[in-house]
């Protein structure tokens, strides 16, 4: 019998971001026989970015995303809405006006995005067909939803439908109100919840008991690490979209509280965002144009020859919020050491003193211009054993190709 697998995603293979599934793709296109890829927000501006296995096919519709048009559709499916199930609509809301107006809003964008694929000749052929069929969520928001909405649309009762849950999609307590809709509703209507962070699994057991059966980790990873020497050039790269989570504002701070000519330190970052320019100013009032560089948005496959071509002293990240970043994930397989945030799943891949360093509050910059000091000081061969470290860390818990393809066969094997 043929295995086929929907795989329902924001961007991937459009744009960028998801950058993962650029990795785990390959696992999953060699356990199922056929894959429909359906990425659920291309606007008209985006163009493919990346290629997918033969046995792969995109689904996509392009339509605007601007919040003009998000308001339209908004405004367009009120009607429908209101004759929906009102507990769905007021899911754990308690007639708070905001939880009500995020579920109409999220249910609105789902609905447009089903009535725009439940006619397409190869959704059909998957949904109507009497193969195995997997549906996977890469996301535990509006992808899910979508998923769910899928499988009621043609009643297909059979498939297996699995999410993933990340970082925004789970961390209910960094929303307004410590708010995401449609928790309950979701997890009631799929089989697996797989969080990449055990933190993420525990909060959203504790929360939801009667679904914890549910829920599981299963562990993202970066693919082809590689360990490499330190070079004479102490250089610092972080890796990130430019937005205002990610706070790169502190590293720039830190950084400034540092002699960088004396050390000779220099600063890159990899990734560009909706705010790079204003970034980008704050780096040139405060450090030397010489000592950083920011290098913008570049493929996946050009970072990992970056960090062996250059050998990194150093990875930061001072996010603050993260699932299980894969960008410290990728700097750990090429041996080099990281301070980081302890937000999220972070601390599940840094040891503190063993491969990197974790810094208690992301925005004390002190603590960063701190944790970098003791880089700069730190004897070198405890350094050479960090490096070590680090490397050996990736390897034994983080490295992709063993988690990937343990999670491909795993999703093929599933039997309702």
């Amino acid at each position: 019998m043929t295995e086929q697998l929907i795989l329902i995603t924001n961007y991937y293979p459009f744009h960028k971001g998801e950058e993962y599934l650029e990795s785990e793709i390959k696992f999953l296109s060699k356990e199922f026989d056929q894959i429909l890829i359906i990425p659920t927000m291309v606007s008209n501006s985006m163009q493919r970015t990346r290629v997918v296995p033969n046995n792969c096919k995109v689904i996509s519709y392009k339509f605007s995303q601007n919040k003009v048009n998000r308001v339209k559709t908004f405004l367009k499916y009120i009607p429908r809405m209101l004759f929906m199930d009102k507990e769905l609509i007021m899911d754990a809301s308690n007639l708070n006006p905001y939880k009500i107006v995020y579920n109409l809003y999220v249910q609105a964008r789902a609905l447009d995005i089903l009535d725009r694929l439940v006619t397409n000749k190869d959704i059909i052929r998957f949904m109507t067909s009497n193969n195995n069929t997997v549906i996977y969520s890469y996301w535990f928001y509006l992808t899910c939803m979508v998923s769910i909405g899928l499988k009621k649309e043609f009643n297909k009762a059979d498939a297996k439908l699995i999410s993933r849950g990340h970082g925004y999609d789970v961390n209910e307590h960094l929303k307004p109100f410590n708010y995401l809709p449609f928790r309950k509703y979701m997890l009631a209507n799929i089989d697996y919840l797989y969080t990449v962070s055990n933190i993420s699994r525990d909060n959203i057991r504790n929360k939801y008991p009667l679904y914890k059966h549910k829920i599981e980790t299963r562990r993202l990873g970066a693919l082809d690490g590689e360990f490499i020497e330190e070079n004479n050039e102490k250089l610092i790269v972080s890796c990130s979209t430019v937005r205002t989570l990610k706070r790169i504002d502190v590293i720039i701070d830190a950084l400034k509280n540092i002699d960088m000519k004396k050390h000779n330190l220099k600063w890159i970052h990899i990734g560009d965002g909706p705010q790079f320019e204003e970034i980008k100013r704050k780096a040139e009032e405060s450090l030397q144009t010489s000592s950083f560089k920011l290098i913008g948005n570049i493929p996946n496959s050009e970072i990992k020859s970056f960090y062996r071509e250059n050998k990194p002293f150093l990875f930061i990240n001072t996010s603050s919020s993260e699932g299980v970043p894969v960008s410290i994930m990728e700097a750990l397989s090429y041996s080099i050491p990281v301070i980081a945030s302890d937000v999220g799943g972070t601390k599940e891949l840094l040891i503190d003193g063993y491969n990197g360093f974790l810094i208690s509050q992301f925005d004390d910059v002190l603590e960063v211009t701190n944790k970098i000091n003791d880089f700069l000081n730190m004897d070198i061969n405890k350094y050479k054993q960090m490096r070590e470290n680090a490397y050996k860390s990736w390897d034994k818990d983080w490295n992709a190709e063993k988690l990937y393809n343990n999670f491909a066969k795993e999703l093929k094997k599933y039997e309702k």
